[in-house]
């Protein structure tokens, strides 16, 4: 199989976005929405379909949004074959069955991001910018990690450090909390089984805070259970880091939360 294409950041009118979803009205609201945030998109209703586009030297694709439900090969299995091409073509997911789904989706390193039906128009904005124009970053950041286990603070430590991200660790939430209100971090890393407090109530107490209550925030997690996933959900954390994890993975997951805080 030909390796896919995959451009260099392009302006919205040169960026081409392929959608896939078996549902025709759901994708053709999709097309919609993207070609009114000024993208070229193209709608197909299957995997195999998909493929075909993405293999075809004069279409090249800067972004897949697949759904994962579909007849044939499912968007799991379109996610996993554009990989093996081509791990930088970002792919980002739809599903209406986040409970089914929803531990996947955030713990899966190969997920760029994930949209949940009915979609949210300003999430899917944010999201394009983020994945179709990464170096909207373009400054230094702060991230402030909550973890009571001094190893899994060494290695959440390297891997920032090797993204050139500045971050403060703490070992206890309170002195956490402290940092994050007096900073205004970028992003706040948290352990969900801290010895003396819940890691969701450390969330919840910052997303009661206007200051906060839009601040990233990433969970690490040894069990992305499917209560935690809609808990998850509900506080709007951006992604699950399941224990034990991958420096590499980790640093871009963080890189990517980062930027889609800059949209």
């Amino acid at each position: 199989m030909s390796t896919i294409n995959h451009s260099a950041e392009r302006s919205p009118e040169e960026t081409h976005v392929l959608v896939v979803d078996d549902e025709d009205d759901v994708r053709e609201t999709l097309c919609h929405l993207i070609s009114a945030n000024g993208y070229a998109v193209t709608g197909v209703g299957g995997g195999e379909e998909a493929l075909s586009v993405l293999l075809s030297q004069t279409t090249p694709v800067d972004l897949v949004l697949t759904d994962l439900q579909m007849p044939g090969m499912n968007g799991w299995q379109l996610l996993h074959s554009i990989h093996q091409h081509n791990a930088d073509l970002p792919v980002v997911v739809i599903t209406g069955f986040i409970s089914e789904e929803g531990v996947s989706i955030l713990t899966d390193r190969e997920v760029a991001g994930y949209l949940v039906k009915p979609i949210n128009t300003e999430r899917l904005r944010i999201l394009f910018k983020a994945l179709l124009h990464p170096n909207n970053l373009g400054r230094s950041s702060e991230v402030v990690v909550i973890d009571d286990d001094r190893g899994t603070l060494a290695m959440v430590e390297r891997a920032l450090a090797d993204r050139g991200i500045f971050y403060h660790c703490f070992d206890n939430a309170q002195e956490g909390l402290q940092q994050i209100r007096k900073s205004s971090p970028d992003l706040a890393i948290i352990d969900l089984s801290l010895e003396k407090v819940d890691g969701f109530d450390v969330c919840q107490e910052l997303r009661a805070s206007p200051d906060t209550a839009s601040l990233p925030i990433l969970i690490l997690t040894a069990s992305p259970s499917r209560q935690n996933v809609f808990r998850a959900i509900e506080l709007n954390v951006a992604g699950f880091v399941a224990k034990p994890f991958v420096m590499g993975d980790l640093g871009e997951k963080v890189v990517r939360a980062l930027r889609q805080a800059g949209g």
